[in-house]
């Protein structure tokens, strides 16, 4: 088989597994350590705060303000 019809039979068997199952496994896969993965949900986190405490709405805020994301639109 070629790599690509590897990689859409895994994703066709992991289609219904729990995603709390795969976040699990994609993380072992990446190899990162625990303090690496600490540092990166840290400076995530201060980008929401940053992000959410901006009193000029980007572009992004404007158009989920007007329409949602729940709208048919």
């Amino acid at each position: 088989m070629s790599v690509l019809s590897d990689h859409r039979a895994a994703i066709r068997a992991n289609t219904l597994r729990p995603d709390a199952e795969i976040l699990h496994i994609l993380q072992d896969r990446a190899g990162i350590d625990a303090a690496t993965r600490h540092r990166a949900s840290a400076h995530a986190a201060q980008l929401v705060t940053t992000i959410r405490t901006d009193s000029a709405p980007g572009l992004m805020e404007v158009f989920l303000a007007e329409y949602g994301l729940s709208t048919d639109e």
